[in-house]
């Protein structure tokens, strides 16, 4: 037996509350989330790694149960967390700011979502950054119908950070197709 505040059944408790979410039993997955995120901060402390991604999760509850003032408070106090001590490149770091900009996009604050995602872009030093993690996000905000790209004729470009041509994104205003 591993005992309530080892850390793998703290990961199990975690991971059991994904799978509620994911099966749409909200409030047992907001109960356990909550339980679980108090046992992480106890157990190994507010900005240990694990708590942090608990503390996501219950974002994720929170914000699929629409209570999404509580989910933004707990989604921007993670990426500061996680910018602190993870730095702002880190795998991690990148989810919480695709989690942010998911909640802004659900409060229907597409313009934050979008410079949120179209910054990760153009600031991240990391390849990976720019992968569907980050492009899919950002095409949903931008084909919202108040969104940048409501017009389709505009595209999105995006260069790296490290281009010498310059980097981040802008929306072209010419047309692609017929």
């Amino acid at each position: 037996m591993l005992g309530p505040d080892h850390p793998e059944t703290l990961r199990s408790s975690r991971d059991l509350a994904r799978a509620y979410r994911a099966v749409g039993r909200l409030n047992a997955a907001l109960a356990l989330s909550t339980g679980t995120l108090a046992d992480y901060e106890r157990v190994l402390g507010p900005v240990h790694p694990d708590t942090l991604t608990a503390r996501l999760n219950l974002a994720s509850a929170y914000r699929e149960m629409g209570r999404l003032d509580e989910a933004i408070a707990l989604v921007t106090r993670t990426l500061a967390d996680r910018e602190r001590v993870l730095g702002p490149d880190h795998p991690n770091t990148f989810s919480a700011r695709l989690n942010l900009a998911d909640t802004y996009q659900a409060m229907g604050r597409l313009d934050e979502s979008i410079a949120l995602l179209t910054g990760t872009l153009a600031h991240s030093s990391e390849p990976w950054a720019s992968t569907t993690r980050t492009l899919s996000p950002l095409a949903t905000a931008l084909r919202s119908p108040t969104g940048w790209l409501a017009d389709w004729r505009r595209p999105l470009i995006c260069t790296p950070a490290s281009s010498t041509t310059g980097s981040g994104c802008s929306v072209r205003n010419t047309r692609t197709l017929g």
